[in-house]
C-alpha cells in the first residue's frame, strides 16, 4: 500500500469512486474512538498526546517505527499512542518494542478511515488536552516527530 515516493494512502472500500473524503488536520478535534482495551482514545490524553498511525506492511512505516522508538526513548515523558494496522505477530513485536514507552493498539483500516478520517501513514498528530489536533505531519524521521511536539515542550522537557 505504499505508492512510490509517498506514504500509504487509505481508501474506504465502500466509498464511491469520485466522492471527496474528509481528512483530519490541525484545528480539528480527533474522534474519541473505542480502543482495543475498551478504553476510549480520550482516556489516553493527558496534557498532550502524540498519536502515530502506522502499518507493519509498509516499508516506509517500518522506518518510521524506528524514528518513533528513538523518540520514545529520548523523551520518556511523551504520551505516545501508536495505532497500528498489523497482524498478530507484528502487534506482539510492537508491544515488546514500545513496552513502557508507548501504548500500542491494533486497529482495522476501516476504523482509521471511517471514524478517525486518517488518510495516510506513517503519520502522526500532536493533540492537546481537549482532543484538538495542534500539529500533523509525516513521522518518518526523528526531527519531524520532534517538530510535531514543539508546542508541547513543557510536557517533554525542552526538545533539542
Amino acid at each position: 500500500m505504499c505508492p512510490e515516493g509517498g506514504y500509504a494512502v487509505l481508501y474506504a472500500a465502500s466509498a464511491p469512486l469520485l466522492r471527496q473524503r474528509y481528512a483530519v488536520q490541525a484545528g480539528d478535534t480527533i474522534a474519541n474512538i473505542r480502543l482495543a482495551d475498551d478504553r476510549m482514545l480520550y482516556d489516553r490524553i493527558t496534557n498532550h498526546l502524540l498519536l502515530a498511525v502506522i502499518s507493519t506492511f509498509c516499508d516506509e512505516c517500518l522506518a518510521a517505527l524506528e524514528s518513533l522508538e528513538q523518540f520514545a526513548h529520548r523523551y520518556p515523558n511523551a504520551n505516545l499512542v501508536i495505532l497500528a494496522v498489523t497482524d498478530e505477530p507484528g502487534f506482539d513485536i510492537l508491544q515488546t518494542a514500545f513496552d513502557g514507552y508507548a501504548s500500542v493498539y491494533r486497529l482495522p483500516e476501516p476504523v482509521l478511515v471511517e471514524e478517525l478520517h486518517i488518510r495516510g501513514y506513517p503519520w502522526a498528530y500532536g493533540i492537546n488536552a481537549r482532543g484538538q489536533i495542534v500539529t500533523s505531519d509525516h513521522c518518518g524521521q526523528l526531527k519531524w516527530i520532534e517538530r510535531l511536539m514543539e508546542p508541547f515542550d513543557e510536557c517533554l522537557g525542552v526538545l533539542q
